[in-house]
């Protein structure tokens, strides 16, 4: 599934509830969450150097590193949404930064035959969950949800570029990254705490994030809201 269709799939089930909703009188109410997770990204993207470097005898002009494979970060998302008639869920907007944990070994290539050290143990993203939309339903304490949603996702890292016996950073004041559009679902089972507070399990697939089903997350989360 490529990032646009996608994307107009998740806008549409978006506007279908929107037009549904709309014709009935509904009860609306917000809630808010907060939640740490571990990422799994099955592919990372090809990383662009946007500008030319030329901090090297010779210099570098922009060009694109391959994919550094399979990788692991630690995130925290604080996200927030609406929900209508204790029923449909409407995911507003979130924010996600996570950072590299686990195993990250340096990735040797090349850009315009100058060799880069691609260094994967820096690699961070930052990602806005954008607005979606979901169902859930309670069984006495508990509750259960699942939504979709497009998303924003942002990562960089940085490389080390070699010439002869100089090395220099390129990431150093340089443009190196990767932008991309997607999909994510999210499934969540909740035990509720109190009247407006409640612990989740959260598992949450990239249905298309740089590429088709790269990967996804799995945490727990704390949610406030009825």
């Amino acid at each position: 599934m490529r990032a646009p269709v996608a994307l107009a799939v998740s806008l549409a089930c978006l506007l279908v509830a929107a037009s549904r909703i709309a014709a009935a009188d509904p009860e609306w109410s917000l809630q808010t969450a907060l939640d740490a997770r571990d990422v799994w990204m099955r592919a990372l993207p090809p990383i662009d150097l946007r500008s030319p470097y030329d901090g090297l005898a010779r210099p570098i002009p922009g060009g694109t590193l391959p994919s550094a494979g399979a990788h692991q970060f630690m995130a925290i998302t604080w996200d927030t949404g609406l929900t209508i008639d204790d029923r449909w869920l409407i995911p507003i907007l979130g924010l996600q930064y996570g950072w590299s944990v686990g195993e990250s070994p340096d990735v040797v290539t090349s850009l315009d035959g100058t060799i880069v050290h691609m260094q994967t143990w820096t690699t961070n993203v930052f990602t806005a969950l954008l607005p979606g939309v979901g169902v859930r339903g309670k069984a006495r304490r508990w509750m259960f949800s699942a939504d979709v949603r497009p998303v924003a996702s942002f990562v960089w890292m940085s490389a080390m570029a070699a010439s002869g016996t100089d090395t220099s950073d390129l990431g150093d004041g340089h443009s190196l990254f990767a932008v991309g559009l997607g999909v994510r679902a999210e499934l969540e089972a909740c035990r509720r705490i109190d009247p407006v507070q409640r612990a989740c399990l959260l598992v949450s697939p990239a249905l298309y994030e740089f590429s088709a089903m790269n990967g996804g997350s799995i945490g727990l989360r704390w949610e406030v809201g009825p």
